[in-house]
């Protein structure tokens, strides 16, 4: 039988954002951030937040005066940021917005040749054509 001990509040700061959050996961980011538990490379001290790698570092300062929604804004960029962490809702967001653009984009179809200046354009245009004429020969 395990006991769940209780862990002592480092940086109360967080507790308001934990309140105010409505995402799951990132309630529990709080919450660890509560009890001073951090995504690795992370420091937290005197209210400021400090990300670094390779001798280069990322700072952002939270504010217990500061709106506490925007703290919640912050954090969450910053973590996003520099230590790629999402929520399944952020992902399942991307992932439409990823599927919106792509309805978008016009096809090579659309374009003359003449049209397309850039070589990397170029390029995705023609995978794209490549992948199109694969997937009508497969089906």
């Amino acid at each position: 039988m395990s006991k769940k001990r209780n862990q002592r509040i480092v940086h109360p700061i967080f507790q308001s954002m934990h309140d105010n959050e409505v995402d799951p996961f990132w309630k529990n980011e709080f919450i660890r951030a509560l009890h001073g538990n951090f995504p690795q490379k992370v420091i937290f001290r005197n209210n400021i937040l400090t990300f670094t790698k390779n001798n280069k570092k990322e700072v952002i300062k939270l504010n217990s005066k500061n709106d506490v929604f925007e703290n919640i804004k912050s954090y969450r960029e910053f973590i996003t940021k520099n230590v790629h962490l999402k929520s399944r809702i952020e992902f399942k967001r991307d992932e439409l917005r990823n599927i919106e653009i792509e309805a978008k984009i016009k096809s090579i179809d659309d374009y003359r040749w003449e049209e397309i200046k850039k070589k990397k354009i170029k390029e995705v245009l023609i995978w794209n054509y490549i992948n199109k004429l694969e997937d009508e020969y497969l089906n």
